[in-house]
């Protein structure tokens, strides 16, 4: 919940998706652009005395749109977002990592058309408060 609160705190990504920031499925009802978020790893980390409470989490983004033109100004919005150190829901993040970034060509979904995505990996560092 915090990291979409991150995201949907922020004007610019706000402005080019609305509310449309989803863990794991998108409605279809949902409409474009939008964002999906999906964990790919724990990132558990851990000292000499056991599990620490910091946590490093790899974090799949996925930028959808009906244009490429509508998702390309997303990339570099969500980038500055996650590059930034900020507390937020009772959350402290740290400044993530973009691990990967990838462009797909269209893919033509039924009843939309062409649908574009770009995928960021990313580190996301982050501590309960």
């Amino acid at each position: 919940k915090a990291l979409r609160d991150r995201l949907l705190a922020d004007t610019t990504v706000n402005a080019l998706v609305s509310e449309r920031i989803y863990w794991v499925d998108r409605p279809q009802a949902g409409g474009l652009s939008a964002i999906t978020l999906q964990k790919v790893s724990p990132g558990r980390t851990y000292t000499m005395d056991g599990a620490s409470d910091l946590q490093g989490s790899r974090v799949q983004f996925d930028l959808w749109g009906t244009e490429y033109r509508d998702i390309a100004p997303l990339f570099p919005a969500v980038l500055a977002v996650m590059e930034q150190e900020t507390e937020i829901s009772g959350i402290g993040f740290g400044m993530s990592f973009l691990d990967s970034q990838r462009d797909y060509p269209p893919e033509d979904v039924p009843g939309i058309g062409p649908v574009y995505r770009i995928t960021a990996d990313f580190i996301v560092w982050w501590r309960p408060l």
